[in-house]
């Protein structure tokens, strides 16, 4: 299966090195938001190393490239088959810094029923664990026992993600019991067409309508360096502070983003998956992006009310601006709503394609 998706990488990489795509961020500022000030941090999350077990770049080489391309952190996952976690974590920490958040997660694959020999079934999730010497590995569980995974990842109280959803359809009864899920990790059958992506957001916007509250995070599943050519695979993180423990809190609390080919330049009020108190009974979200454009869909904005498309009562707004020098344009957007004293709420905004958020959640009680 690692042959036939690393062919693939090289074809998807002569594609965009031929349409000229080029990863390459500006620098990210802190924020202040409505009695809240945070930071603006994008990442990579779901890069693979060159670990025992697994299929990547060094972790150094993947932390200096990031550097170079304005990044300030990365959320590591390797296979955990062969991973010597207390080795590999030493190696991890040795690269954060006090301009680059480095943290230690690992990818958790499952195995497939005995009567199911098809490779293109991947089940699998990434861990960011508390424990420092995790069980949960490669290959322990049948993909039908996620229940069971999932008992025991919370037993070392773990931030879990589903990973690539679109390659895992028989998980979709379970999407409810992660803490979030895998948006844009998408390139391969159901690309082209636009229903790998819909397929991830329609689980995510299912579960809001059933109350649950997942957070959505871009994964690039790094396997090579190349694979920068594809696009931008960035994940905002969103965390009180500059620090890895803040970062790790900000994925667990749901204040994250999943972006392709985009900037967050400016937002006022960031995702959460707790309910914000909301007094006198309103809310504005508000904020400036870039999107790189070129064969991509036309930009449109998208608001969910509890996981329904909704049109609130101030309208939104999502103005066209000027393109820049490394070829993004900006959109400024804004929405609102008013939040009635006995309800609780869930939104997300979407700009299809490029930019997902996490639930900004309200209470008017």
């Amino acid at each position: 299966m690692r042959i036939i998706k690393m062919l693939l990488i090289i074809l998807l990489v002569s594609v965009a090195q031929a349409n000229g795509a080029e990863s390459s961020l500006g620098p990210q500022q802190s924020a202040t938001g409505r009695n809240e000030t945070f930071e603006i941090v994008p990442i990579w999350a779901h890069v693979h190393t060159n670990s025992p077990g697994d299929d990547g770049s060094s972790p150094k080489e993947t932390v200096a490239f990031l550097k170079r391309k304005g990044y300030r952190g990365v959320l590591f996952t390797p296979h955990s088959g062969e991973l010597n976690y207390a080795n590999y974590k030493a190696e991890i920490d040795s690269l954060n810094s006090p301009d680059f958040i480095t943290i230690p997660g690992r990818e958790i694959s499952t195995l497939n029923g005995a009567d199911d020999n098809n490779e293109r079934v991947m089940c699998h999730l990434n861990a960011i664990t508390g424990a420092p010497s995790p069980a949960v590995l490669d290959n322990k569980y049948q993909r039908e026992n996620l229940p069971d995974l999932i008992k025991d990842l919370d037993a070392e109280k773990s931030v879990y993600i589903w990973n690539h959803p679109w390659v895992c359809p028989m998980w979709e009864k379970y999407a409810g019991l992660f803490k979030g899920i895998e948006i844009f990790n998408e390139f391969g059958p159901g690309y082209a067409d636009g229903s790998s992506y819909r397929f991830d957001t329609s689980n995510y916007l299912n579960e809001l309508k059933k109350g649950n509250r997942l957070f959505v995070i871009t994964g690039i599943d790094m396997h090579s360096l190349l694979q920068s050519s594809l696009g931008e695979f960035t994940a905002y993180v969103f965390p009180d502070k500059f620090t890895r423990e803040s970062m790790i809190a900000a994925i667990r609390n749901g204040n994250t983003l999943a972006a392709f080919n985009a900037v967050v330049s400016e937002i006022n009020m960031r995702p959460a998956l707790s309910s914000r108190r909301l007094p006198g009974g309103s809310f504005e979200i508000s904020g400036v992006v870039g999107l790189r454009i070129q064969n991509g869909p036309k930009p449109a904005f998208n608001i969910y009310k509890n996981g329904e498309k909704y049109s609130p009562r101030n309208p939104s707004s999502f103005e066209r601006g000027k393109k820049d020098a490394k070829g993004y344009i900006t959109y400024s957007f804004s929405f609102g709503d008013a939040v009635k004293s006995d309800e609780e709420s869930c939104y997300v905004f979407e700009i299809p394609h490029y930019i997902l958020s996490s639930p900004y959640c309200f209470s008017g009680r």
